[in-house]
């Protein structure tokens, strides 16, 4: 009888979890049906090929395989019916090698749809002969497709929620089987485990008395009726009752199938505790509003607080503080002591600050080492004082970091609402230009926002602005400083200067190239003074003056990231028709730091090229012999600061002479910035310095007078 190979096959499922679900229905349906072939198998997306998820031969599981659909019965099958052929299948699909390979004589396949209806797969048997009974066949095909259906839609459903620690074999179905009145025939024991009811207490019980929460209306219940009375078919969540009275949530797939002895309807429902991904979305959704390391309200959380501040003080004649909290030298201390070590820091300062918080207040970690505390509600500004202090001492108590006390301190900048802002983002850069200012007059201190502040910034931004624009017309300017030899006395290299004139007025270098740095045009002024130093030298040439080399600036916020970066540079040079050993690139001390290790192989390969390459203001940063060695310098270039004091200053005249004589050991040249005087140009060359740059011989000089220069210098002149 059906119902006892139902039962067989139902039980055979009880145990079963995970992909093992598909092997065992397979083989189950195999055995209550004696096919010599059974398998399940997903469609392509265009159903051309078919791929098996499960194949049993003999009843015994074998390897999966794939086929193509094409002059095939499960061509059929896919075209949304279920497909019988008692008999004569290799005839009435003659060009279908498998039914022939594998002695075929009936066929019998349905479709597996998902719960829109959708074929998604299909479940095939194959026979070696005609069939007595082909209607209990299809009838249990059509009872445990939809099982089926359900278990594929399941695993698709779990990627569909997108986490990854709850995987599709590590949870366990539910089955229930009711007869035509919904009363329970068959639960398995994972139904058990799930509700904790045994399958003598659910007999005979419909799922509804048993196990409805009340937390679904009238109209909930409805609808699922009526789609599964239309369809044959309804998955969903729903809220359910434990035994136990706890609630939880499952998610529900529930099959149509007529039973073919009394030809009534029967149902089959397949269902698993989806709880613990529910949670998961949960916390995923904390996630939005909270940070992952700190446990503190994220940025999108405290720029809503923000703004509901900043509405509540429009209707009350009161005060918010912005407090923004940046830790110093954090990057540092990341570098040194590694990001592990810099991510308990973050911890610990966020618990230490939680501890003098009011219960109104909101401390959020806004973006890496920085925190912004807001205040809200303030009758008194001087409470800002007072909290800032207890920050700044909360943060400079020794933090225990594995066991070792680590010291830091932070900067704060402060912005008063509505007084300094009355929008939100406002309110933060405010902050945040309070706290630079914090930073740049010593740190480990607080600063509350001045509109000279603004004015600065103010100022900065039309820099910005006025930069872009120059560079993109090519409006500055670059003027060349001569380098003389100081053993033949000729000059044998210049640097280049970038200028710029901007509405009639020179801007300091020291005023717009950290603004080009900061964002991000270093790249493009680099690249236009590389270009018109190679147009200056092609002049020279054209000129017949003596060859020169000329030095070009590189910092570090244009040098390049990219491993491949550097032949932009050789390129422009290239383009030119510039040998590379007219060009040096001089560089900063900074670029030496460690973090900056990999600059190595691109400097390397600029002095393959043929390029030199300088160490600017050498002995006001980082002076490591080790770093020397490692970077390929043929130049050093003494600081002016330390030029400046050679005939009065007994430990300048020291230093430089040890500078002088260091590069000699390390097989390199000394350049002399800032030579102002002919004592200083005597003690340089007694010193047997090798080059001199200053105003004793020139001023940095523009295109159209360096020719002329060049072409009437003479040492002795000057002496």
């Amino acid at each position: 009888m059906i119902d006892s190979k139902v039962r067989a096959i139902v039980s055979s499922l009880s145990s079963t979890r995970g992909e093992d679900f598909f092997n065992t229905i397979v083989q189950a349906l195999s055995q209550a049906i004696d096919a010599e072939h059974t398998y399940v198998a997903e469609l392509s997306d265009d159903y051309s090929v078919a791929t098996t998820v499960a194949y049993a031969h003999d009843q015994e599981i074998c390897e999966n395989f794939s086929y193509e659909l094409a002059d095939t019965p499960c061509a059929n099958v896919c075209e949304d019916s279920i497909c019988v052929y008692n008999g004569d299948a290799q005839a009435a699909y003659p060009k279908d090698e498998l039914l022939v390979e594998m002695g075929v004589d009936s066929y019998v396949g349905a479709p597996l749809k998902d719960s829109k209806g959708q074929v998604q797969g299909i479940l095939i048997a194959l026979f070696s002969a005609p069939l007595e009974d082909i209607h209990s066949v299809e009838s249990l095909f059509l009872l445990f497709s939809g099982l089926i259906s359900g278990e594929l839609e399941r695993r698709n459903t779990q990627g569909h929620l997108n986490i990854k620690e709850m995987m599709v074999d590590a949870l366990e179905e539910g089955v229930v089987l009711t007869d035509q009145y919904s009363r329970i025939i068959y639960v398995n024991p994972a139904f058990t485990r799930i509700t904790g009811y045994s399958l003598s207490e659910a007999t005979g019980q419909t799922p509804g008395s048993l196990l409805k929460s009340g937390l679904h209306d009238d109209d909930f219940y409805r609808a699922m009726w009526h789609n599964l009375n239309a369809d044959g078919f309804w998955s969903g969540e729903i809220l359910n009752r434990k035994k136990s009275g706890e609630t939880y949530t499952e998610w529900l797939s529930i099959q149509r199938f007529t039973e073919p002895e009394s030809n009534s309807n029967h149902y089959i429902a397949v269902f698993h505790d989806i709880s613990d991904l529910k949670q998961a979305q949960q916390k995923v959704q904390l996630h939005e509003h909270y940070d992952l390391l700190t446990n503190l309200p994220n940025r999108q959380l405290l720029l809503e607080r923000i703004e509901q501040q900043l509405l509540l003080l429009q209707q009350q004649d009161r005060k918010a503080a912005v407090m923004l909290i940046s830790i110093d030298n954090f990057r540092d201390l990341n570098s040194s002591m590694g990001h592990h070590v810099g991510d308990l820091i973050l911890q610990k300062v966020a618990r230490r600050l939680e501890t003098n918080l009011r219960q109104t207040d909101t401390l959020a970690r806004y973006a890496g080492d920085e925190f912004v505390l807001l205040l809200p509600m303030l009758e008194d500004i001087t409470t800002v004082e007072t909290v800032a202090a207890k920050v700044l001492d909360a943060i400079r108590a020794p933090f225990m970091i594995e066991q070792s006390p680590i010291e830091i301190t932070a900067s704060i900048g402060i912005a008063v609402c509505p007084d300094d802002a009355n929008e939100t983002l406002t309110a933060i850069a405010k902050a945040d230009q309070a706290c630079n200012h914090a930073k740049a007059s010593g740190k480990n201190t607080s600063q509350f926002f001045t509109e000279e502040m603004q004015q600065r910034s103010n100022y900065k931004m039309y820099l910005k602005n006025a930069l872009t624009k120059a560079l993109q017309e090519g409006a500055l300017e670059v003027y060349y400083q001569p380098i003389v030899d100081l053993h033949n006395r000729q000059i044998e290299k210049c640097e280049a200067l970038v200028r710029w004139q901007h509405e009639g007025k020179f801007i300091s270098p020291m005023e717009f190239i950290p603004v080009a740095e900061e964002f991000q045009l270093a790249k493009d002024l680099g690249q236009l003074v590389l270009e018109k130093t190679c147009r200056q030298l092609q002049a020279l040439d054209n000129a017949q003056c003596r060859p020169i080399t000329i030095a070009v600036n590189r910092s570090v916020a244009e040098f390049p990231k990219a491993k491949r970066s550097h032949e932009d540079w050789l390129e422009i040079i290239r383009e030119q028709g510039i040998n590379a050993d007219r060009i040096s690139f001089e560089i900063t001390e900074s670029i030496l730091a460690p973090e900056n290790s990999e600059f190595t192989d691109y400097l390397s390969t600029l002095k393959k090229a043929g390029c030199t390459i300088s160490l600017d203001d050498f002995g006001t940063g980082y002076s490591s012999l080790s770093y020397l060695r490692t970077f390929p310098i043929d130049n050093l270039k003494i600081d002016r600061s330390f030029v400046s004091d050679l005939e009065e200053d007994e430990e300048a005249l020291t230093l430089v002479s040890t500078i002088i004589a260091m590069a000699k050991a390390l097989g390199m040249k000394t350049i002399a910035e800032g030579v102002e005087t002919r004592g200083q140009l005597q003690l340089l060359e007694e010193l047997g310095c090798d080059y001199i740059q200053g105003f004793f011989f020139s001023r940095p000089l523009p295109e159209d007078k360096l020719v002329d220069y060049l072409q009437a210098f003479d040492y002795d002149f000057y002496l």
